[in-house]
């Protein structure tokens, strides 16, 4: 029997305390190590109450989900001053009705959450065959899809984060960010990034807030995902961080690919780029002697391939059915 290989859904509003997850496979390059839940029993929530319960208790966890846990309207409203897209109705009025699309590709297997985002705050922490959509796409502040903070509130780097066989869609700001105060060892690996969306601000349907990776030791790998129809930050490196790519494909982007800024470093191999405008911004500050010191200590876990355009309907990237081995 082939059991949904999903592990975490955190929200916004209740972040994860030292969190672990289900490790199907092991981690690759900088994420080795991470065991997450480990040989904890799996936990399979059936509603949004036990979920929530289960991602707030100190215990290691295994959390399966086998249905969508849909947030949306379950924690009342309110009314109060607030950033909307100013450029939706400037898109509306440039663009005579044009809003976009609003795609999501179902894939098989998948299990959803919908209006909630994942908050982390603790070490050795993965996250698989998760689609996180429709959270706040209208509100330019309408949260951020994955959230890396940092442990003690956000004042110490955290360590071992692997992301994989996750699909991110129609969210109101960040797809997935880390805080100023690091993380170690981060891996986003076989997931997919959709920015379609009704509420462009570059008003051609895509998504301009992608990735944010910031910290004076954040070291990231990105390896075979599938990044597509966004218009910047894909992704934004500053803050000192290492950023290596290896074996991705990125498609349809109306702005920049890369924006990298002072002091941020980023080593690309074996990458494609296709219908991408501009893949790098002019970098600003950059210094070459401490980027080619830190990237080759990154990449050194990699063993990248030639660039090639890579099938995206054989089920290489996003959300799907793992195996259980």
């Amino acid at each position: 029997m082939q059991i949904f290989r999903v592990v975490i859904v955190a929200i916004a509003a209740f972040a994860m305390q030292g969190s672990h997850a289900l490790s199907t496979g092991i981690a690759p390059g900088l994420a080795a190590g991470t065991t997450g839940g480990g040989n904890a029993n799996p936990v399979y929530p059936t509603s949004l109450a036990e979920l929530k319960n289960y991602l707030k208790d100190s215990q290691p966890r295994v959390i399966v989900l086998r249905t969508t846990f849909d947030f949306r309207g379950t924690e009342g409203t309110t009314t109060e001053n607030g950033c909307r897209p100013k450029s939706n109705r400037d898109c509306l009025a440039k663009n005579n009705g044009h809003k976009g699309q609003d795609v999501i590709l179902q894939s098989g297997g998948m299990a959803n959450t919908g209006g909630k985002g994942i908050w982390i705050q603790g070490d050795n922490v993965i996250i698989q065959n998760v689609h996180i959509t429709q959270l706040n796409p209208h509100l330019i502040w309408g949260g951020d899809a994955i959230y890396i903070q940092g442990l003690n509130s956000g004042k110490t780097a955290m360590q071992r984060v692997w992301i994989d066989h996750v699909k991110i869609s129609n969210i109101g700001r960040q797809m997935v960010a880390t805080n100023t105060a690091s993380v170690k060892g981060l891996i986003i690996s076989n997931c997919e990034f959709d920015g379609q969306t009704q509420y462009s601000a570059t008003c051609d349907g895509n998504h301009y807030w992608t990735f944010l990776f910031l910290g004076t030791q954040t070291q990231a790998s990105l390896v075979n995902n599938f990044v597509h129809h966004t218009s910047g930050r894909s992704p934004k490196v500053g803050g000192s961080s290492v950023v290596h790519a290896a074996n991705n494909y990125w498609y349809s982007n109306s702005g920049f690919s890369y924006d990298v800024v002072e002091n941020g470093n980023v080593l690309l191999e074996g990458n494609y780029f296709e219908s991408t405008t501009t893949l790098r911004r002019t970098l600003s500050g950059s210094r070459d002697s401490a980027a080619l010191t830190n990237t080759k200590k990154t990449a050194s876990y990699y063993h990248p391939t030639s660039p090639q355009k890579l099938s995206t309907n054989s089920q290489n990237y996003g959300v799907g059915i793992l195996s259980s081995k």
